[in-house]
């Protein structure tokens, strides 16, 4: 993973972060003290983190220290994206209104083990970066106040690569609510000379950061897919392009109508089904819905 990758990659999981602790919905709560720890800890590693991509050039253990800490994101950033895909599955489950008893994943059949499971991740991962925050004091790397060097970086970066070009910027699925830093990206572009008929595109799954960052067009919220396309992406993680099993078409066409449209939540069960065996698996599945 490239440097400047792996700090936006930390940013990235802070803000993550940020924005499941503080959702308002029971599974979030589950983790109310684990959620602010991991959000710390990662506050503390980005804080050094600069200071570590200075002295790589020159220092072994600095680049080792960075190596680590890129193994520790990917395993944060995949905890995370778990966390907010049983959001989503339960914001569907509370908008059908469907019996407690009867969820949307593997994890949900046992709401109980599944917080367990979730809260010692979150804990492991947790300490996994406070120790090498440790580290990090060990080898001497300084905590700085990389806010201002950041901004005028970026400010540097974007002034080179788009000064007198017509662009278009694109930042895909956004989480962070912060006002401030939309408003600081936004002053970082208006001293580059450019052609007219830039634009920016950018992605999210939260109303409140589209309102947020709307400039001079509304957002677009995307429509939830039809029940016939649900079912085409379930079919596809699930089987390739193999054949539908006999019997098994009609049990998939009704799991995938539970999913209410939202192409994630349809997408990840197919992946489930087809390393565990397709049929066996879409029979356990048609038990659980009781199609």
């Amino acid at each position: 993973m490239a440097d400047a990758f792996l700090g936006a990659t930390i940013q990235f999981l802070e803000g993550k972060a940020i924005t499941l602790a503080s959702q308002q919905i029971s599974l979030s709560l589950a983790f109310k003290k684990d959620l602010p720890k991991l959000k710390k800890t990662l506050t503390k590693i980005q804080a050094v983190f600069h200071d570590a991509e200075q002295k790589q050039v020159t220092l072994e253990y600095a680049k080792l220290w960075l190596k680590e800490l890129e193994d520790v994101a990917f395993d944060a950033d995949n905890l995370l994206d778990d966390l907010n895909y049983e959001m989503i599955l339960r914001k569907v489950e509370i908008q059908k209104q469907v019996k407690r008893k009867v969820y949307f994943s593997f994890s949900l059949f046992n709401p109980i083990r599944f917080r367990f499971k979730m809260a010692n991740r979150i804990r492991t991962v947790t300490m996994k970066l406070k120790r090498i925050n440790e580290e990090a004091k060990g080898f001497g790397l300084q905590s700085q106040n990389g806010g201002l060097m950041k901004n005028r970086e970026t400010n540097s970066l974007l002034k080179e690569l788009l000064d007198g070009k017509k662009y278009l910027l694109v930042l895909d699925d956004v989480w962070n609510e912060q006002a401030t830093l939309w408003n600081d990206f936004l002053g970082s572009l208006k001293g580059i000379s450019s052609s007219k008929g830039n634009s920016i595109l950018m992605t999210t799954r939260h109303q409140q950061v589209a309102a947020m960052t709307r400039i001079s067009s509304p957002p677009c919220s995307l429509k939830k897919l039809p029940d016939d396309e649900c079912w085409l992406i379930l079919k596809e993680n699930a089987f390739g392009a193999g054949k539908v099993p006999d019997g098994m078409q009609d049990i998939g066409y009704g799991i995938a109508k539970k999913y209410q449209g939202v192409p994630l939540a349809a997408s990840v069960p197919g992946g489930i089904l087809r390393n565990k065996g397709s049929v066996k698996g879409f029979q356990f599945w048609r038990l659980a819905f009781k199609i």
